[in-house]
């Protein structure tokens, strides 16, 4: 059984997405074959510290929150993991970038 919703640009080249990405969700996308087993799963995954952040007592104007790195990886059915990309801030922000990125993932897996 398939998970999530079907792409409405790609379906018929069996993307499926969980969650689209927002704040509170990571992207979480999955390429099924035609007999319904995963292809490959995509995710946005939380990387190394950039900025430490900093919180006072008294939650002072100098507090701010802790800024991660985060990454597109992708992991196949065997639980291998590799990163596609490194900024997908700047993917959410071109539509054609974002397109361009999933088609070229799904024609890596012959979709």
């Amino acid at each position: 059984m398939r998970k999530g919703k079907p792409s409405i640009r790609y379906a018929d080249r069996g993307l499926h997405f969980e969650s689209p990405g927002t704040p509170t969700n990571p992207v979480l996308a999955h390429i099924y074959d035609e007999k319904d087993n995963v292809v490959a799963t995509l995710t946005e995954e939380r990387g190394a510290c950039i900025d430490e952040g900093y919180v006072d007592f008294f939650l002072g104007p100098n507090c701010r929150p802790a800024v991660h790195r985060h990454h597109l990886v992708e992991i196949l059915p065997d639980g291998s993991k590799k990163v596609l990309h490194n900024d997908p801030k700047s993917l959410g922000r071109s539509r054609e970038e974002w397109f361009k990125f999933l088609e070229g993932w799904m024609e890596r897996h012959g979709r």
